[in-house]
């Protein structure tokens, strides 16, 4: 049902980026239930996922649940989600290099001074050459690398 709806939201709105939270080693997991959470990324291909090791929280039902994993397991498993859910969102991003993005500016590129940044309709960030009068519109921009946060690219104007 889950890869059916997201076929349906794909096939209605072409653009869309799907994102998740996934949490590696929660009380009970198998092997075979932690490979099938892989399976799932490698079919719906997210373009980002938020991803944890199961960590039980004091005076929670889950803190008292049967089967609790021990760390080195939940962080193995959490360390291969992470490297084929990267891997993923590197080649979706590497896919959209030369597609033109419309961008909302944001500011300057805390990593770079000489960039802007600003976020396209997929909630990725673009960092890109432009002038800082321009924060808070938006531009076009056409992406020209990819990268795991998102892309770099060169302005196109408004």
């Amino acid at each position: 049902h889950y890869k059916d709806r997201v076929a349906a939201l794909r096939a209605a709105v072409p653009d869309i980026a799907i994102t998740t939270d996934l949490i590696a080693g929660f009380p009970g997991e198998t092997d075979e239930q932690f490979e099938n959470t892989l399976k799932l990324a490698r079919e719906v291909r997210f373009d980002a996922a938020f991803m944890f090791a199961f960590n039980p929280i004091k005076n929670t039902a889950a803190e008292k649940l049967d089967g609790q994993l021990p760390n080195a397991i939940k962080l193995e498993r959490l360390g291969r989600l992470i490297k084929l859910q990267n891997k993923i969102t590197c080649e979706i991003n590497d896919s959209q290099v030369g597609r033109d993005f419309e961008v909302l500016l944001e500011g300057v590129s805390p990593k770079d001074p000489n960039r802007l940044t600003g976020l396209t309709r997929q909630h990725k960030t673009m960092n890109f050459p432009g002038e800082v009068g321009m924060v808070g519109q938006l531009v076009q921009v056409k992406a020209v690398e990819g990268h795991l946060y998102g892309f770099v690219g060169d302005s196109l104007g408004r």
